[in-house]
């Protein structure tokens, strides 16, 4: 049936010659430059197996987060990988189908995370972030909530780079003594590069993961062409197969972004 759906789609007038263009960004273990200098990972993975049953193939590139974004936003390419959904992205585009669970979290200095973490504990910290990222997004979501509540809002530290060099910015006096990331990505740069005594504190969000289309350059019949394709790989385990692979986990059954460091409940008094 989907071999049938995909040949109909090909003789489509809507169909175009050209590959797909996606970009990546180098963001282990989901994107990086392989051995072969090529674009390789865990989504990297997923999405070349979808793209051998797409007409057309696809053509991926791994570019600076930034450029990458920006050529995304321009309409300069198809679309992006990995990216989670939020509803001021979906205004200008598409999401497909999950790809796969990412959480992100709070890392602090080993001497640290001896106690729980809470928001309260948030204010006034210094906290580095990578600048322009998802993660600064929630970061400052975070601090709208110590606002609400009152408290002083955290001070930003805001890197262009998001690599291992920002991480360990915690054991350097005078920096921040707080990062936040996507875990998974600097748990795999900790694990891989590092003797450094940095430690998750507290996973504060989790969603899913998608290959985010430019509403200009992809229709909406041509989303469903290409989620049908990714609709047959999870069903038939391959998805799981690579998530496995990477230590990665399945998608949330939704699409919310889910806020696990919420604020304190305020007791109440008896008159």
């Amino acid at each position: 049936m989907l071999g049938r759906l995909l040949l109909l789609w090909g003789l489509s007038p809507l169909a175009l010659a050209a590959p797909l263009h996606l970009v990546v960004q180098e963001f282990a273990p989901y994107s990086f430059v392989g051995s072969d200098k090529q674009p390789a990972g865990a989504v990297v993975e997923m999405v070349k197996e979808a793209c051998n049953y797409w007409p057309e193939g696809c053509q991926i590139t791994l570019l600076p987060n930034l450029r990458a974004r920006k050529k995304l936003e321009l309409g300069e390419v198809d679309g992006m990988f990995p990216l989670a959904w939020s509803e001021e992205r979906a205004k200008t585009l598409r999401y497909s189908r999950p790809l796969c669970k990412a959480s992100w979290g709070i890392f602090a200095h080993s001497d640290e995370t001896d106690t729980p973490l809470t928001l309260a504990r948030l204010s006034n910290a210094r906290v580095g972030v990578t600048k322009g990222s998802f993660s600064e997004t929630l970061l400052r979501q975070l601090d709208d909530a110590l606002r609400r509540q009152g408290l002083p809002p955290m001070r930003l530290d805001l890197n262009v780079n998001d690599d291992l060099a920002s991480l360990l910015k915690l054991e350097r006096q005078g920096r921040y003594r707080l990062y936040f990331s996507n875990i998974d990505v600097a748990l795999h740069r900790l694990n891989l590069g590092s003797e450094a005594q940095i430690r998750l504190w507290k996973k504060s969000h989790e969603a899913n993961y998608y290959i985010a289309f430019n509403r200009d350059r992809i229709s909406e019949a041509r989303l469903n062409a290409f989620n049908l394709i990714l609709s047959r790989l999870e069903a038939q385990g391959n998805l799981l197969r690579h998530r496995v692979r990477w230590g990665l986990s399945s998608p949330l059954p939704d699409d919310r972004l889910h806020n696990l460091l919420v604020p304190e409940p305020t007791s109440t008094h008896a008159n």
